[in-house]
C-alpha cells in the first residue's frame, strides 16, 4: 500500500508527494493547483514567457488594430508647473 502523508503547517495542510511521482507527471519545480468539483488537481506548469505574442501581434496588424489609442504628442507647459 502506498504511503500517504498529510502534515499540518500552521492553519494550512501540506501533502508530501514522492519525487518519482512528480517526475512521472512532468512536474519539475512549479505546479498549478486547481479545485474542480471538490477534487484537487495538480499539474505541471506549461509556462513559456510571451507564448503566443507573435501570433497575437500579427493578428492585430492584419485587423489594423495596432494603432495608438492616445496621441503620441504630450505637450506640457513646464513654465506653469510649481517645482
Amino acid at each position: 500500500m502506498e504511503e500517504k502523508t498529510v502534515l499540518q503547517v500552521g492553519k494550512t495542510g501540506s501533502v508530501r508527494i514522492p519525487k518519482a511521482a512528480l517526475k512521472e507527471c512532468g512536474i519539475d519545480e512549479e505546479m498549478e493547483l486547481e479545485v474542480i468539483n471538490g477534487i484537487i488537481v495538480l499539474k505541471a506548469v506549461d509556462y513559456i514567457p510571451r507564448k503566443g505574442w507573435d501570433e497575437a501581434f500579427l493578428s492585430m496588424k492584419q485587423k489594423r488594430d495596432d494603432r495608438l489609442l492616445i496621441q503620441e504628442e504630450n505637450k506640457h507647459d513646464l513654465d506653469d508647473w510649481e517645482w
